[in-house]
């Protein structure tokens, strides 16, 4: 819960004081939230201040984490933003991280505000050739954020399991988990999607480990106003994994947004940039859509609590069923497997 209270806004102004030293009377007006997602709740503010007697004025996001790794997100997406910009990585420049005696009662992050449009936006009726550029665009940073050495990102020596128990460990450690959950909610009808997952093991070897952002698509891609580039945001998700299941992810997404004939477009696009192939591509489609899957078939449990206000029971049923089905319909196209569960929703 953000407790938004007039000491809640004093304590703010204490820490921008101690971050922005030069300036001098900070004020904060028009504190909103602007939106909800996954455990986060963002919010914008104004934060207007003087310097050498002059007067400016500043836009600024403020982050909140939720969930019950909250600490350790907020952490997580700051330290990340923070490494990967060093690598020229366009993302918005993070200013402050809060983990303890949070004055809003939640641990937060505070981050430029682009000032700009979401790329899915942009596209909404855009010619042919302008989709196209602006895929070629969001595609080279995608391949750029995977070509950093991932440990320059994510040092944790946990993350060299990965690497050290061969190149099937990342792949098979997916598929564990995915096993923990399916038996711990009785999801019977997941297990032949599991051992589908099994039984092809040997296409998911990984050549190479990444640091991959887990939910990179138009719409948490922001085009800049004040000049010709683009900002990426929401790292929420970053990890060490396959970039293969990365890609998986936004082509699929990508393609609901501007168009499902593009998705070969968009790996060819991929690979003329990487120049490599992207070996066993529907594998690791399969591999994400039953994730995605199984988290859905999770919240329908009423003994669950979903962790995004806005997406109720009810709205997986109306509003985001069209979503769910994108997904099923891709991983039923590739596997010939059939989800009752999410038939019926």
């Amino acid at each position: 819960m953000v407790e938004i209270t007039e000491d809640a806004i004093s304590g703010l102004i204490q820490i921008l004081e101690r971050r922005f030293l030069h300036r001098k009377n900070l004020r904060i007006n028009n504190l909103e939230e602007i939106t909800e997602g996954w455990e986060t709740i963002i919010y914008g503010f104004t934060l207007n201040y003087e310097v050498n007697n002059q007067s400016f004025a500043e836009d600024f996001i403020i982050r909140f984490f939720q969930g019950p790794s909250r600490r350790e997100q907020a952490r997580k997406e700051f330290t990340v933003m923070k490494k990967i910009a060093q690598w020229e990585i366009p993302v918005p420049q993070v200013e402050i991280l809060v983990m303890n005696n949070s004055p809003f009662k939640s641990p937060f992050i505070v981050m430029e505000k682009i000032r700009g449009e979401t790329m899915s936006h942009a596209l909404q009726g855009a010619a042919q050739h302008e989709i196209l550029r602006s895929m070629k665009l969001m595609i080279s940073q995608f391949v750029k954020l995977h070509g950093i050495p991932w440990r320059e990102v994510f040092p944790d020596p946990n993350h060299d399991d990965l690497r050290e128990n061969g190149p099937l460990s990342y792949v098979e450690s997916k598929i564990s988990s995915l096993w923990k959950v399916v038996n711990r909610y009785e999801l019977d009808e997941f297990a032949a999607l599991l051992f589908w997952l099994e039984e092809r093991i040997d296409l998911g070897p990984a050549k190479r480990l990444s640091v991959i952002h887990n939910d990179y698509h138009p719409q948490n891609i922001l085009l800049r106003e004040d000049e010709n580039g683009l900002a990426i945001i929401d790292w929420s998700f970053a990890e060490v994994g396959d970039y293969r299941l990365d890609l998986a992810w936004s082509v699929l997404l990508s393609g609901v947004m501007i168009g499902n004939h593009y998705r070969e477009i968009m790996v060819e696009t991929y690979e003329e940039l990487a120049g490599t192939s992207v070996d066993n591509f529907e594998y690791f489609e399969a591999l994400k859509f039953t994730e995605r899957m199984v988290t859905i078939a999770t919240w329908l449990d009423e003994s669950v609590e979903i962790p995004v206000k806005k997406i109720t029971r009810e709205a997986m049923r109306s509003e985001y069923r069209i979503h769910i089905f994108n997904v099923y319909n891709r991983l039923k196209a590739i596997t010939g497997l059939r989800l009752p569960l999410i038939e019926n929703l």
